[in-house]
Order: C-alpha cells, then structure tokens, then sequence
C-alpha cells in the first residue's frame, strides 16, 4: 500500500503544484483562456484515476486540470496549451476548459454544464457491445445533478449494467449557488450503488473505486470538498460573502502526506517541481500559435 501512496500524493502534488504555476503567472496575461482551478479536490482526481487502468476511459468538465494530470502527467502539453503554443495538446485552441487527451483514454471534456455525461455513458454502451472490459469514468459537479441528461444517463446504465461509475465533484456551488438553495444531496440518494463523503483522504477514494469495479455495474460517488479559489480566475473571494470555508476542513494534501516518509515527500516534490519547471521553459520557447 505504501507504493499507491506514494503515487498517489505524487498525482495529487503534480496537481497542486500546476495549478499553483498557473496562479503565479496568470497576471501576466499570456495565458489567453479563462481557467477554472481545482485546488481542493486532488483526492478525487488522484483516487479514481489511480483506481483505473490505463486503458479505461475518462470524461471531465471545463474543471478538468486535475483529471488532465492524473491521466497523462504531460505537462509539457498542458501549460502550452494554456500559453497558446504549438506545443500545446491542441496547439493552443483549446485553452483551458476543452484540456483532453483521447489516445490516453481522458476522451473528452466540455464547458457546457454536463453535456459529456451521456456522451459517458455511450462509451461504456460502445464497450459492453464490443465486448471489451474497459471501465468509464464520468466526471462532473453538483450543479450537473440539476439537469435531466444526468438522470436519463443514470437510468440508462443501470437499465443495460454498464460498467461506468459516476463521479460527482460537489464543492457546494452551482457557479455561485450554494447547495442549500438547491437539493443536490437529496436528489442523490435515490439512486442506488452510492458513496457519501469528504474528498479528504486519495486512499479512500481509490478503495471506494477499486471495490465499485468488483461488482461490475454501474456506481455513483458523491465527493464534497472545498474550493479554495473563485468559480473562474485565480483569486481567493471568501470576502464576497456567497460562500464560506468549510468547518473542521483539512487540506487533503496533508492526509495523504502524513502516510509517507520526510525522505519519500522530499524525493516526489523535487522530481514534480523539475518536470514542471522543465515544462513550463519549454513552453514559453515553443511559438506561440497565429490567431
């Protein structure tokens, strides 16, 4: 177990530190896209992607920085295409929010509030008609619970046993509606192969997904966490007053830290920190895509 720890808090670092970069330079203004920070929920990203196997595949949201990561750990793509460079994944015109890497089994991701749901659950359709044995993986946030594709999509999983598991992200916003103006929660318990709790531990979330395959139908995953930024930028705005930090949080970088050895933690931030360093020079020398 001491290895997937490891991986783990590797995963969840590249994650944090990433986005941290993106922090630090976005004032610049050479990162022409809007960017939708995950800071908060690397034990999600880090729990279900190290649940499957390379083969499996994945959908995400336009918060899809930490699945982007988890999945392919390139990050020589990843800040080009945020810079706009040729070396992007999609040599910049993608930006952000449409982050995917379909030949890593990361199949799509969409800035429209859970459109890639259903498109999910095709695949994993696709899969069971074609007899393979790969798993789905759908990602999305509370606010995607709210529009009937995602109910259609559960119903129609279960209907043909698919092997797909939800993944909900619910850091207690729609954008900036809290849960409590909305039923999120309640809605969820109807439905029946479930799991409730706080994004706090990535060896929990790998557990939960690792025992969700054994049974070889379809699985819903309710994980709160905190968002530490704005719903879009790079600010920190618990001053607004719509929101408010959650009692008793923990970092979940600090769960997943705690399990290792100063010696280990010292070894993967320095790798994580040089590949990122490395990456982000090799961007800015790559030409900037032509309008």
């Amino acid at each position: 177990m001491n290895q997937i720890n490891e991986e783990l808090y590797r995963t969840m670092y590249l994650i944090r530190a990433c986005e941290e970069k993106i922090i630090k330079h976005y004032p610049e203004n050479e990162m022409k896209t809007p960017v939708h920070l995950g800071i908060g929920a690397e034990a999600i990203y880090a729990g279900v992607i190290h649940a499957l196997q390379p083969e499996d595949q994945i959908f995400g949201t336009y918060r899809n920085h930490g699945i982007y990561l988890a999945k392919t750990t390139d990050t020589d793509s990843f800040f080009g295409e945020l810079l706009g460079r040729e070396c992007g994944q999609f040599k910049g015109k993608g930006g952000s929010m449409h982050l995917f890497a379909p030949d890593k089994g990361f199949m799509a991701s969409s800035a429209i509030v859970a459109s890639t749901i259903p498109l999910a659950v095709g695949c994993a359709y696709s899969n069971k008609i074609q007899g393979n044995d790969k798993w789905v993986a759908s990602f999305f946030g509370d606010g995607a619970m709210e529009e009937g594709v995602f109910w259609e999509s559960i119903n129609f999983a279960m209907l043909h046993d698919l092997q797909i598991i939800f993944i909900c992200e619910d850091n207690g916003l729609a954008i900036h509606t809290h849960r409590r103006d909305r039923m999120t929660k309640d809605m969820a318990r109807a439905i029946p192969i479930r799991t409730f709790c706080m994004a706090k531990s990535a060896d929990e979330i790998y557990t939960h997904v690792t025992m969700a395959k054994k049974t070889g139908i379809p699985s819903y995953h309710h994980y709160e966490y905190q968002r530490e930024f704005e719903h879009c930028g790079t600010k920190q705005d618990w001053c607004v007053g719509y929101r408010e930090p959650i009692k008793g949080y923990t970092d979940p970088l600090y769960y997943q830290k705690v399990q290792l050895s100063a010696y280990a933690i010292h070894d993967i931030e320095g790798q994580v920190n040089l590949q990122i360093e490395n990456s982000w020079n090799k961007a800015k020398k790559s030409p900037t895509v032509m309008q």
